[in-house]
Order: C-alpha cells, then structure tokens, then sequence
C-alpha cells in the first residue's frame, strides 16, 4: 500500500509540474537529475538539489534551499527525482517580466543604450546564462 501511495503522490507531482512547467522543462528537470545520480541508484546527494535548481532557471530562496536539505536529511541525504520534483514545484516558475529585469540592469546603464559594460559582464559571466559577444559595450 505504500509504495502504491507513493507512485500516487509521485504522479501527482509530475502533473503539477508539468502543469507550472511544461512537459519539456520537466524532463529537462528529470534528465539533470539522471546525469547527476551517476550510480544509477535513483537518488542524488542533497548537496546537489540547489545547483540543480538553479542549474534548471529556478531560484529559491535560501529558506527554501535550507527546508529542501533538511527534507533530505542533510546535505549527505539522499533525493529522489520525485523529491526534486516536488522542491521545482514549490520554488515555482520565475517570471521575471522585462520591466523587472530593465529595473535591475538601470544602474549598470546609465546611457540608457540597453547595453551591458564589460566590468559588468565579468561579474554576471560566470553565473547563468553566458552572455553574447554584443551585449557589452
């Protein structure tokens, strides 16, 4: 009964993120989960479940990312791809509009050309998408 439980609750998370996600990102979701459970034990290390978020275009909070780990048993505990399933359902999908992201990058813009001086892209480079070649002034 369990295990059937289980498979229940699992399917159900799927669905929600799939519903929230796409079909798409959710298996892009389950496939960075199967390169990182490189033993094929069908779980990854808890140390590992925030820079699969984040590696994925998720940003939780560090509240969210402390709650996930304890869930996990700690960093050295053990997750699930339905676990990891469930923490991109409750971190939620980021929909950051344009305006919010012209809001951030102002400061860095002051010319108000839309471009990115190259200090900037130093510090943004490494962290997330790359940059193309024309975003720096």
């Amino acid at each position: 009964v369990g295990s059937a439980l289980a498979q229940v609750f699992a399917m159900g998370v799927k669905e929600d993120a799939e519903a929230i996600f796409g079909v798409g990102s959710v298996q892009r979701f389950l496939d960075a989960f199967a390169d990182r459970d490189r033993g094929g034990t069908g779980s990854i290390s808890g140390s590992e479940v925030p820079h699969l978020l984040r590696s994925n275009g998720l940003a939780p909070t560090e509240l969210q990312v402390s709650q996930y780990l304890a869930e996990a048993g700690g960093p050295d505990g053990k997750v699930t791809s339905d676990q990891v399933l469930s923490f991109c359902v409750r971190t939620g999908k980021d929909e950051s509009t344009l305006e919010e992201l012209s809001l951030f990058f102002a400061p860095f813009d002051p010319d108000e050309k839309g471009l990115v001086p190259k200090h900037v892209r130093s510090l943004f480079g490494p962290v997330g998408h790359a940059f193309r070649r024309y975003s720096a002034i």
